[in-house]
């Protein structure tokens, strides 16, 4: 499977109001005649009295679908408008599916096809269906001031020699250095804004990464506002992602041993940690998001674009963000959740470093998330070749039920953690994935 197929993230889903009206086959003609009925209803008498009372048309009339477990049916639904039910057939699930788990299915389409409720820290900027056309220029938008590291200015007057490193769906990635100390070296990720939303999305991310301070997280040194982008310098990881390794070692048939994988545990564990400490959840961990030292090894926590803050008073949550192959359970059921979802998201990255990728990355989506919700905790393929604290290790981070699974700072004291390898072996994995392609 593509890379781009293993980031891609869960589409931005359209809300559809509900009035009443069945869409079946004949919901158009029954549409129509009620308002024929309307019609006449207010058509004004030929000699109307003065002051007579008119009625007006309904407001706001949007169909509903009325779905219906079928045995009989292709899907196991009835009442599907034909374009769920190519959906639904495309995905992969059976129709033996539906039936044996009706409600799951109903909870992750939903998800899927359009009923996940988003809030203003679930959009990421270059989120396609989220991203109404750019505005003029004179009506730029201004910053609201909530995070006093991003400032009006030219970028390039403090940084030079900007070199493109990466490019994605949210922006595009350089290597620069600092004019004022040209031996500091430092990563420039240009973002384009073109609504008040993602604004307030780029706000929020960098908000979150300027105000997590750890050794284990990446940080963010300053941002800039400048023609309608925004370009936010970071610490430069010069390792690039763990994914990039992972796919490396696959390439030459090679695989993290389990020390360096609960190395890398361990050092998500504590950016997780501080995190959790600041009653956040990051809500995005997978390889893509774990950023390595080429000189120390060392393993960093990055992109907080589906950062949550939660409060005492909203101490659990129930919008839908992520990315599916890491994606907790209750999360997928739209159910409420709390940090426990990213000690879910880690369990699934420590069998991605042991194998190489995520379970269920070969499905699509929506099956998938079908298989996470009904199929229980995965497993590894090859159990006999893992120890027994690693598989308690998982089994404490992908327990179906949030309250069984443990919590980032129990996982810390675990037994597993304590066989990790020293972080120069991880260096070293990173040199030798960077030789390699530059012989290539």
């Amino acid at each position: 499977m593509s890379p781009a197929t293993r980031r891609a993230g869960v589409a931005v889903a359209s809300e559809k109001e509900n009035f009443g009206v069945h869409d079946n086959d004949s919901s158009d003609d029954e549409f129509r005649e009620v308002c024929d009925t309307l019609d006449a209803a207010t058509a004004p008498p030929a000699h109307p009295p003065e002051k007579s009372p008119q009625i007006g048309l309904p407001m706001k009339v949007t169909k509903k679908v009325s779905v219906r477990r079928c045995d009989a049916s292709q899907t196991g639904f009835a009442g599907l408008p034909p374009e769920w039910e190519r959906a639904l057939i495309g995905a992969g699930i059976t129709r033996r599916d539906v039936l044996e788990h009706p409600q799951a299915v109903r909870d992750i389409f939903q998800f899927h096809a359009g009923g996940r409720r988003r809030d203003s820290s679930s959009t990421k900027p270059g989120d396609a269906a989220a991203t109404p056309p750019r505005l003029p220029r004179k009506y730029a938008l201004r910053l609201s001031g909530r995070c006093p590291s991003i400032h009006e200015s030219d970028p390039s007057e403090m940084y030079a020699g900007l070199k493109k490193v990466g490019e994605g769906g949210a922006g595009t990635v350089f290597v620069a250095t600092d004019r004022a100390s040209p031996q500091r070296t430092v990563a420039v990720k240009r973002v384009p804004v073109r609504n008040r939303k993602e604004m307030e999305a780029l706000e929020h991310e960098i908000f979150m990464m300027h105000s997590t301070r750890h050794p284990n997280i990446v940080q963010v040194h300053e941002s800039y506002l400048f023609q309608d982008q925004f370009w936010i310098v970071m610490e430069y990881m010069d390792g690039g992602g763990l994914t990039d390794l992972l796919y490396d070692l696959e390439d030459h048939h090679e695989s993290l041993t389990e020390g360096q994988i609960a190395y890398i545990c361990g050092e998500v564990l504590k950016g997780l940690a501080q995190v959790h400490s600041l009653q956040r959840i990051h809500r995005d961990v997978k390889s893509d998001n774990c950023l390595l030292s080429c000189a120390t090894g060392a393993i960093k926590l990055a992109d907080f674009g589906y950062c949550a803050q939660l409060t005492e008073e909203r101490a659990k949550r129930t919008t839908c963000v992520g990315t599916p192959y890491w994606m907790a359970p209750e999360l997928i059921r739209s159910q409420e959740y709390d940090a426990k979802v990213d000690v879910w998201s880690l369990g699934i990255l420590a069998i991605e470093c042991a194998e190489g990728e995520p379970p269920w990355i070969c499905e699509t989506p929506l099956r998938a998330m079908f298989l996470i919700t009904t199929r229980g905790p995965p497993r590894l393929r090859k159990p006999h070749a893992w120890s027994a604290p690693f598989h308690d290790f998982l089994g404490k981070c992908l327990a179906m039920n949030p309250a069984d699974r443990w919590t980032v700072n129990q996982l810390l004291q675990h037994e597993f953690l304590h066989i990790a390898a020293p972080a120069s072996e991880i260096a070293q994995r990173v040199r030798c994935m960077k030789r390699r392609k530059a012989q290539t």
